[in-house]
């Protein structure tokens, strides 16, 4: 494989496309964005791909005979399904899918699947950059208590109450995580999301949603990548995801002696 990996991915969903995007960014990678599915099955003829990513929610026509053709396009590119379900599953591998991955999946799932099937290297010439954290929560002793918690353990924290500010926030002080409610003033959660998810300018690298209940919009946002953490928050499993996060993106903690 050479130093630089080649990708080709085939994704509707603007901010699951987007969140692939930023990910790749940070590592020595080639990537190619398939706009239809004619033109994705070129470019596996025409080129040779490491790996090839498509989301089943794109898919009009028959999935199993495309992911056929795909493979007998003649490359030794590997391929990866997400938002499959189990049934469709054992059949995609039958075709020849490589991993799928059964919806819900989360932006910890994809990379991890990601990194299963392609080695994949850092960009060198990127510098390290400060965790910066934007938590918003209408419940400001909650809101509060995170961002003390996070602090302590090496991030620069930002705190809103509601969404407005959280977008002000950002634009400021180049915050590249987010932590926040659904259920807001002004603006919600998932807007937010979608906002800071879909924007090629964005310096949000990841976005984590908090909620205390079922909300009928949760299932679509797992979908799309996002991670979804119920209340009451588990405060280790939350520090220890976003502690994996800053390593995935090239994020840096204050030390002691920073502080």
């Amino acid at each position: 494989m050479s130093d630089s990996v080649k990708i080709l991915i085939y994704i509707a969903d603007p901010f699951l496309s987007n969140y692939l995007q930023k990910f790749f960014s940070l590592h020595a990678c080639q990537v190619i964005d398939g706009k239809t599915l004619p033109e994705t099955l070129a470019y596996a003829h025409s080129g040779q791909f490491d790996l090839v990513i498509m989301d089943v929610k794109n898919f009009q026509v028959d999935m199993f005979n495309f992911i056929e053709s795909l493979k007998s396009a003649g490359g030794k590119h590997r391929v990866l399904v997400l938002n499959c379900d189990m049934k469709a599953k054992t059949e995609l591998k039958k075709r020849g899918a490589d991993l799928s991955l059964v919806a819900p999946v989360n932006a910890e799932s994809i990379a991890k699947g990601i990194r299963d099937l392609v080695t994949l290297k850092p960009k060198e010439s990127l510098a390290p950059e400060q965790a910066k954290v934007v938590i918003v929560d209408d419940e400001e002793e909650l809101c509060d208590f995170l961002a003390d918690h996070l602090e302590s353990r090496g991030f620069e924290t930002y705190r809103a109450y509601n969404g407005q500010g959280a977008i002000e926030l950002v634009e400021k002080h180049q915050c590249n995580l987010a932590i926040t409610d659904l259920k807001l003033p002004q603006i919600r959660g998932e807007e937010l999301a979608k906002k800071w998810g879909s924007e090629s300018h964005s310096p949000i690298r990841e976005i984590i949603v908090i909620t205390g209940g079922l909300d009928e919009c949760v299932g679509d946002l797992k979908r799309s990548g996002l991670n979804v953490f119920q209340k009451p928050i588990d405060l280790d499993v939350l520090t220890n995801y976003l502690i994996d996060t800053c390593q995935r993106h090239n994020l840096t903690l204050k030390t002691e002696a920073d502080k």
